[in-house]
C-alpha cells in the first residue's frame, strides 16, 4: 500500500526525464523484472498464499492464463522501480534467504534482490552482499539478534532558545487619517457656539459628525421671531438617520432617480426598502410618510448655483456615467504633514477672516482617505456634492456658513476639492482648475424646502489647492507632535 502511494506520487510529480529513465529500467531488467512482478502480483491476488496452493492454471504457469493476468503486472513492475529509486535521503532494505529462492532440486531465481545480486546458489547471499558493501554509499550490516525489546522512538527534550531582544527602536507613526479623525477632538470654543448636548466623542464617519446639535445663532435680522421652523426639522436627528438618508439617496442614484419620474416610480423594491429601514429605526407611520415626501423633494427641487443653471439631482442620469459618480473614494499618501500646517493653509484661503476652532496638533503620516457622496459634471464644470443632515434653526446663508465653520466642513471640502483636482489633472488633457472646477456643494437636506434649498457652495481658490497638493507631496522637515 505504501509503495502504491509512492508510485502515485511519482506519476504526479515525475519529470519526463524520470519517466524515460523508468521505461529504460523496465526494458533493461525485463529478463528478471517481468517474472518477479508476475510472481508478486499473483501472490497478492491469492492473499499471500504459497505458490503451490494457487489454482492449477497459475501454479503450472499455463500460458493462456498468465497472458490474461498480465494486465495486473504492469503496475507492480512500476511500483518496484519507484520503491527502489525514489528515496530522497536514505533507503533501508532488509535482505534474507527466502524459501523457494535458489533451493530445491531445480533452483531458480525468484526474488528481485537475488536477481539484482546475480546470485547463483542458495548459500552465496552474504558473499554477494559484500560486493554492494564496496560502494561508499552503501552500508551492509548484520541484523541485530531478535529479542523481546519493543521499539520506542527516542524522546528529544525541547530546549527553547531565549526570546530575541530588539536591538533597534521602531519609531513608526504610520496611520490612516480621515476628515473625521482630524476633527473628532474639536473643542467647543468658537464664534458660532453650539447648543449644549452636542456629540463630542469619537465619530466614525461623517454622519456622526453631522448629527451634532443645531447651532444657536442670532437670526433676528433674517427671520422673524415667530417664523415657523423648517418642516423637515421634525424628522428625528442623529447619526443613524443621517446614514439612512445617505443610503436611500445612493439607492436612488444607482437606479436612475425613480422618485424624480412623473409620477414617481414607487417600485416594490423601493417600498420594501423603506419599510425595512423604518422598522429598524422605529419610525412611526407619520415619520415614514414624511421621509418619502422629503426624499422626493430632494431629488426634484432645483438647487441654485451661482453663475450656473440650477442643478436637479433627478436629472443626473446614472445611465450616462460621464456626468455623475456616487461614493467616489480617494486615497492620498502623506509624509509627515502636520494638521496645524494644513489648517493654517485652509484658514488663510477658505472663508478667510472667519473664526473657527483649530484642528488638533496631529501628525499625518501614512494615508489620508475619504469618500465623496457625489462627484458630478454640470454646465461644463465638475463639482463635489455632499449631503448634510444637520438640524439648524433656519437655513439662511449665515447659518449655513456657521455650520460649515463649526464642524470644520471647510477642511472637508478643501480635501474633497483637492481629490477632484488631482483626478481631473490626470484625466483631462488640457485641464485648467479655474475653468473646469465648479467647487463643493454642501446640501443641507433639512432645508430643501426653504429659500435657497439649503445649498452652501464654495470653490477654494486655486492657490489653496496647489498649496495643499504640494504639501501632501513633500515630506515635512519637522514634526509638530514630539515623541
Amino acid at each position: 500500500c505504501l509503495i502504491a502511494k509512492v508510485y502515485e506520487g511519482f506519476l504526479d510529480r515525475a519529470t519526463q526525464k524520470d519517466k524515460d529513465e523508468f521505461a529504460k529500467f523496465c526494458k533493461d531488467k525485463a529478463f528478471w523484472l517481468n517474472d518477479f512482478a508476475l510472481f508478486m502480483a499473483l501472490r497478492k491476488l491469492f492473499n499471500q498464499q504459497s505458490w503451490n496452493q494457487w489454482p492449477t492454471p497459475f501454479k503450472e504457469r499455463d500460458s493462456k492464463t498468465l497472458k490474461e493476468a498480465s494486465t495486473r503486472l504492469a503496475e507492480d513492475i512500476r511500483l518496484l522501480y519507484v520503491a527502489m529509486t525514489r528515496a530522497e535521503r536514505a533507503l533501508w532494505l532488509g535482505v534474507a534467504q527466502v524459501k523457494g529462492d535458489l533451493d530445491g532440486l531445480a533452483p531458480k531465481l525468484r526474488g528481485a534482490v537475488s536477481q539484482l545480486l546475480q546470485r547463483e546458489s542458495a548459500d552465496d547471499l552474504s558473499e554477494r552482499l559484500k560486493l554492494w558493501g564496496t560502494c561508499q554509499e552503501i552500508l551492509v550490516a548484520a541484523a541485530p539478534p531478535p529479542d523481546d525489546t519493543l521499539y520506542l522512538a527516542q524522546a528529544i527534550a525541547k530546549r527553547w532558545k531565549p526570546a530575541l531582544l530588539p536591538v533597534r527602536s521602531l519609531d513608526s507613526r504610520w496611520w490612516t487619517a480621515s476628515f473625521s479623525a482630524l476633527t473628532r477632538e474639536l473643542g467647543p470654543a468658537s464664534v458660532v457656539a453650539t447648543m449644549p448636548g452636542s456629540e463630542r466623542e469619537d465619530r466614525l464617519d461623517d454622519a456622526q459628525v453631522d448629527s451634532a446639535a443645531p447651532l444657536a445663532l442670532d437670526v433676528s435680522e433674517t427671520q422673524g421671531a415667530d417664523a415657523e421652523p423648517p418642516a423637515f426639522n421634525a424628522f428625528p436627528a442623529g447619526s443613524s438617520y443621517g446614514t439612512l438618508l445617505h443610503d436611500l439617496l445612493e439607492w436612488q442614484f444607482e437606479r436612475d432617480w425613480p422618485l424624480a419620474q412623473t409620477p414617481p416610480a414607487l417600485s416594490r423594491e423601493w417600498t420594501t426598502l423603506l419599510q425595512r429601514k423604518a422598522q429598524r429605526l422605529k419610525l412611526d407611520e407619520a415619520q415614514s410618510a414624511q421621509l418619502q415626501d422629503w426624499l422626493q423633494h430632494i431629488v426634484t427641487t432645483p438647487l441654485p448655483l451661482p453663475g450656473a443653471p440650477d442643478l436637479l439631482l433627478g436629472g443626473l442620469s446614472r445611465l450616462n456615467l460621464a456626468n455623475a459618480w456616487a461614493e467616489m473614494a480617494f486615497t492620498f499618501p502623506v509624509h509627515g504633514l502636520g494638521a496645524s500646517r494644513l489648517d493654517a493653509l485652509i484658514q488663510q484661503h477658505a472663508l478667510p477672516g472667519q473664526a473657527r476652532s483649530p484642528l488638533q496638533p496631529l501628525q499625518l503620516e501614512g494615508m489620508l482617505i475619504g469618500f465623496m457622496d457625489l462627484v458630478l459634471e454640470h454646465d461644463g464644470r465638475y463639482f463635489v456634492l455632499d449631503y448634510k443632515s444637520n438640524r439648524l434653526d433656519f437655513y439662511v446663508p449665515e447659518q449655513l456658513r456657521g455650520a460649515i465653520l463649526a464642524h470644520r466642513y471647510d477642511v472637508q471640502y478643501s480635501l474633497y476639492t483637492l481629490a477632484l483636482h488631482r483626478l481631473l489633472k490626470s484625466r483631462l488633457q488640457d485641464y485648467d482648475y479655474d475653468r473646469d472646477v465648479g467647487g463643493a456643494i454642501y446640501l443641507f437636506l433639512r432645508g430643501i424646502d426653504q429659500e435657497g434649498a439649503g445649498v452652501f457652495i464654495d470653490r477654494p481658490p486655486r492657490a489653496l489647492i496647489e498649496a495643499l497638493d504640494a504639501a501632501f507631496a513633500q515630506p515635512a522637515k519637522t514634526s509638530e507632535v514630539q515623541p
